[in-house]
């Protein structure tokens, strides 16, 4: 399933559509590919009254394995893909660049959350590795932050 390619090339298209629907909008988009799956994970961001809220949107062709995975509203595609699951999986990113739906941090605070830590570590221990849980840890922490931060301003 993580290779099949019928459906990484459909994640692909996907992918494409949204970055010209995003564009189309004039909303900045970002998006990351996993570097252990099929999978992709879509930022998209729109000006609010306050401030810039980003959406997340993860495509792919299994559940969530890490915590940061799930702070992100999920587009689980099909082993086979058909006309129709193409059809409501691409409405789903339209709906998505349009209306967002699960607010996630700006694709920048994370970076700079993991290069902090990093760094740190460099200073404490002589390295900077983290493993791969200690990253999904910390992406998770600064999407929380902002999901909280988005509520705050709508109480």
């Amino acid at each position: 399933m993580k290779n099949d390619k019928e459906v990484c090339e459909f994640i692909d298209e996907l992918v494409s559509e949204a970055v010209s629907l995003a564009a189309r909008s004039q909303f900045p988009l970002h998006f990351e590919r996993s570097e252990s799956s099929e999978a992709v994970y879509l930022s998209v961001a729109r000006d609010a009254p306050d401030a810039t809220v980003w959406y997340g949107l993860r495509i792919a062709a299994h559940q969530p394995a890490h915590v940061s995975s799930f702070d992100f509203e999920q587009l689980i595609l099909p082993q086979r893909l058909t006309c129709e699951s193409r059809h409501l999986a691409t409405a789903q990113v339209g709906t998505w660049v349009a209306d967002g739906s699960v607010v996630v941090a700006d694709p920048r605070e994370v970076d700079e959350a993991l290069t902090a830590e990093a760094l740190q570590r460099r200073r404490q221990y002589g390295h900077w590795r983290l493993s791969n849980h200690e990253f999904c840890q910390i992406r998770h922490r600064v999407h929380l932050r902002a999901k909280w931060a988005f509520e705050l301003t709508r109480a």
